[in-house]
Parts: structure tokens; sequence; C-alpha cells
């Protein structure tokens, strides 16, 4: 099993375009959930559930074999041993510890054996969204048998009494349209979909089909335009003698644009795979209070607040949500008994950091992302406090440029935390961070040192003597 290449040959495909063959076999796999979303919706959709469990199974399967090869059985090794420790153990917190410990024990097993010190696009990366998926289904189960009147309203949506069969499991794991990169959902309402009371009949319209390729065209627009851009904005570039030659202020324009093309193929992958998801009818999310049908219930991306963030916190809530969904109900509030919300976000971010692999420049970037949501609440905090209304009730003339400049040290900082993200190793990003000056870091734990001492004192006095004039 040491090789994961897919089955068949697709060398004039790679020749053509140019693109790796196990990038272009993850585009293709993508793609392929398009037609097998048709198929399902004309003429399995609402019907006997085995057959739509063991069609998810079979498509999934085959979309596994085509990108991975052999390499597919890691996936049946976590949905089985997931499986019985559900139906041996039972509905308990060691359940929930042996499914946790297994499938991040095998995945971290696996981003060691194979990593090759870039980043890497192989079985790894379905297996770390189905490692999530697996442990969500034992948390679950567990809290289903709890007590229901001190279960959160939260836990309560996702929650299942009863464990799934293994045919329920392959299906849920082996889904076309969330296996090899997402969108994560739960297993309640995976079985809500296939029984077909998920979404209201009345609601059954060809809205979901018109919703799912816009979503397939914006994720073809990202694609093409992360496909344009990467021969100018790539990591060759930014590690290369021309990068140095730049002045300061062209090296934080440089890490700006190749962050957001970084970025860019996650928008594109993301888009892909919720179209599908849409057309198949799993993102079903009600209707507005205006009537709309909605089928944004796994989107992964809010465009709009996306393209036009200028605050850390917004690019939180607009990008990867799913996963953010995730880890704030399983690793966050899981982590309440702690009584230090600052202490359960820096372990969830750590949590996070370990999930996407064990090179240092994960802990780096999350680490990063901690201190500075940290750092701009306090300084938001602080200019709400002077100004005496928030930004968004400021005049133009004053909002605007204050804009632009949350944006210019957004972006850069953003930038800063993805040029370790994607450069992995210490000796790499330390290059493109000394010719920076380390300015980030230094600027971020030296407001964090200062700030209960000195900047939080001070401000508070001064605010206090306005009061008192």
């Amino acid at each position: 099993m040491a090789d994961c290449g897919g089955f068949g040959s697709i060398d004039f495909l790679v020749k053509a375009t140019g693109l790796s063959d196990p990038g272009l076999r993850l585009v293709i796999g993508l793609f392929s959930a398009y037609p097998l979303a048709f198929f399902y919706h004309a003429f399995l959709y609402r019907r006997n559930p085995v057959l739509q469990h063991v069609y998810f199974t079979l498509c999934g399967l085959g979309v596994a074999a085509f990108c991975y090869g052999w390499c597919f059985a890691h996936s049946l090794i976590a949905i089985i041993v997931s499986y019985l420790l559900l139906q041996i153990v039972g509905p308990s917190m060691v359940t929930v510890g042996l499914t946790f410990l297994f499938n991040m024990g095998y995945l971290l097993t696996s981003y060691a054996y194979y990593a090759s010190g870039d980043y890497d696009v192989n079985w790894t990366t379905p297996q770390c969204i189905l490692t999530l998926r697996l442990i969500s289904v034992a948390w679950d189960y567990y809290d289903g048998n709890q007590d229901q009147e001190k279960l959160s309203a939260d836990f309560k949506t996702t929650a299942i009494a009863t464990p799934p069969t293994l045919l329920q499991m392959l299906g849920l794991s082996y889904f076309y349209g969330g296996f090899l990169v997402g969108p994560q959902f739960q297993i309640k309402a995976y079985l809500s979909f296939v029984d077909g009371t998920l979404v209201d009949k009345k609601d059954d319209n060809n809205s979901r089909v018109t919703e799912g390729l816009k979503r397939m065209f914006l994720g073809v627009m990202y694609l093409g335009l992360y496909a344009a851009f990467e021969p100018y904005l790539s990591v060759t570039n930014l590690l290369s003698d021309d990068f140095q030659r730049f002045s300061l202020l062209g090296k934080a324009w440089f890490v700006i644009f190749f962050s957001k093309l970084a970025l860019m193929k996650y928008l594109a992958v993301w888009c892909l795979s919720e179209g599908s998801c849409i057309i198949s009818g799993l993102s079903y999310n009600g209707r507005t209070k205006d009537g709309k049908v909605m089928w944004d219930g796994l989107r992964n991306i809010k465009v709009s607040v996306y393209e036009t963030m200028y605050t850390f916190q917004q690019c939180i809530d607009s990008f990867n949500i799913n996963t953010n969904k995730w880890v704030f109900r399983y690793v966050f509030k899981r982590l309440r008994f702690l009584g230090n919300k600052n202490l359960s976000h820096f372990l969830t971010l750590m949590f996070l950091a370990v999930w996407h692999g064990l090179f240092v420049g994960y802990f780096i970037c999350f680490f990063l992302e901690f201190v500075i949501i940290l750092m701009e609440k306090q300084v938001t905090n602080m200019c709400n406090t002077v100004a005496q209304k928030p930004l968004a009730a400021t005049p133009a003339y004053v909002k605007i440029p204050v804009i632009a400049g949350y944006w210019f040290i957004m972006m850069f900082g953003l930038g800063y935390c993805n040029v370790a993200f994607n450069l992995l190793s210490f000796q790499r990003f330390h290059r493109i961070w000394w010719s920076l000056y380390y300015i980030v870091p230094v600027v971020v734990l030296t407001w964090h040192a200062l700030y209960p001492i000195l900047i939080y004192p001070v401000f508070k006095k001064m605010t206090r003597g306005d009061k008192d004039r």
C-alpha cells in the first residue's frame, strides 16, 4: 500500500493542464460529484434508504480509488474500527476517547510517514475530513444517551440515541459531496436527508440546481484565477532572491498577494464541493423571513464577507465555516470545565494545528491567530470607548480611511501567518520573516506584554479623567 497513486493513467491531462497528477485527480473527483448528484436526485432521492447508503458508499469508494488507488483502504479501516467502538463500548466517554485517540493517532502517524516537507495532496487530505466526522459520531451518540433535560440546545440538534449501522457509517463517510475536502456535516442531518425528512417537500424545487451551479461556477472562477496567478506568486517566488531585493513595502504587498492566492485554492475546492451538496439537497437550510428557500446549510465560505473583510474576526467568521463550527461544538464547548474561555480558545486552536499536521508552521500560524484576535478585541474596545460609537456609525470621511488602514494591517498580518502555514518548516518561513524584521510577532507580543501593566491602566485612567471633566 506504499504506492498511493490513483488507478488509471491521466498523463495526457497532466501534460495538457500543467497540473500535478494528485491535484488534477482531486479536481476531477470534485467535478464528478455533479453528475453523481443529478443521477441521485433523478433516481434515488426519497427512495429506499438502503439503496441510497449503498450508492453513496460505492460512489465515494470509486472516487477514492481514482484519486488515491489502494490507499482508500485507510478510510475503510478508520470507519470499521470507529463503528466497532460504537457497537462494543457503547455511548460513553470511553468510546469518545478511544474514537478520538484512534482516529487522530492514525491520522498523525500517516502525516509523519507520508509528509514530504511541502503541502501534500494525497489520501491524508480526505482522511483528515473523515477523522472529524467519525469523532463527531461518537460525541453525538454519547450526547443522545445523556439526560436530555440537562443537554444544551446545540448538542440536542446533533444527538443520536442509537448507534448507526455500518452501512449508515459508510454512506455518511463516502458521500460524494463531502468525502474529498468536506464540508463537515453531522450524522443526524445525513440520516434525515436519506430518510427524506430534512427537506420540506414544498421546498423541493429546482432552485437547488440553480444555487448549486452558482457555487460551481464560483469555484471554477477561483480555480481559474489561482491557475493564472500561481506562477507569479508561488512558494518558489516567495523564497527567491528576487523577493529579498524588494523594499519592505514591496515585500509586504507580495506577502499579501501570496496569501490571497494561497487561500484561493481552498475557496475553489470548497465552492465546488458545496455545489454538489446543494444539488443533492443536503445543504437545505429552511427559508428566509421573506420565504426564500435557503441552500446554504453547508456553506464553508461567505464570499461577500470574505472579499470585503478588514478585521481578523470577519476572516474567521467567513472562512472555513463548517470546520470552525465543528471545533466550536466538539472541542471548545467540551472544554467549558476549564472555566476559562481564553484557555479553551487556545487549546481549540492547538487542536486545529495538530489536525492540519505536525509541522511547526501550523502551530505558529494558529498561535499567532490566537494572540492577534485577543489584541484586535482589545484595540477595538478601546477605540469604541474613545469614539463612543462603533466604526459603522461614524461618517464616511472617517470610516473609509480607517477601514483602508484596517484592511492593510489585517491582510499583512493574515499573510504573515499564512507564510508560516504554507512554508511549514522554520528554516523556510524564518527566511521570509527575518526579511520583514519579524514585525508581526514583535508588535503583537510587545502589545500583550505591555497591555496589562501599562497600556490598559493608562487608558483607563485617561478615560476616567475625561468622564470626570
